[in-house]
């Protein structure tokens, strides 16, 4: 039977159809405890915040900005990242801020397609660099 066919509901779908729909259902659902979903679900609430989030005149994340704060969580992988802490600046910056026992590093993005960073090792070892294109991932000694 057709799709298009008016006399076609999922009711009288084969039962082997419905156990393949409802297996399907269950494999698309999120797996909250990864830290790259984490991340993205805290970049999409700090993208909700209005104009005077913090009671005086802290701006909005614009689009651009969690664009690039979601496209450079992407890049990162989820099995062997530490969770940052990710907040959002009154100048409408995303932060992403680790603080490891070896090493801290702060993250930021303002929606034009780069990032910032400053990094530095407990032996006091510093790296920082300002509009890196998000194309262009992190240092690998960070």
């Amino acid at each position: 039977m057709h799709p298009k066919d008016a006399s076609f509901t999922p009711r009288n779908q084969p039962e082997t159809a419905q156990i393949f729909v409802e297996t399907s259902a269950r494999e698309q659902c999120l797996d909250s405890s990864r830290t790259d979903i984490q991340m993205l679900t805290r970049i999409r609430q700090l993208g909700i915040y209005p104009h005077g989030w913090d009671g005086a005149d802290g701006k909005a994340p614009s689009q651009a900005t969690v664009r690039d704060a979601e496209c450079f969580t992407r890049l990162l992988g989820h099995d062997d990242i530490y969770a940052p802490s990710i907040s959002l600046a009154t100048d409408g910056e995303i932060n992403f801020f680790w603080m490891l026992p070896h090493f801290r590093l702060d993250l930021g993005f303002y929606g034009d397609g780069t990032y910032s960073y400053y990094g530095m090792t407990t032996t006091g070892d510093e790296f920082l660099a300002d509009e890196v294109s998000l194309s262009t991932p992190v240092p690998a000694q960070i």
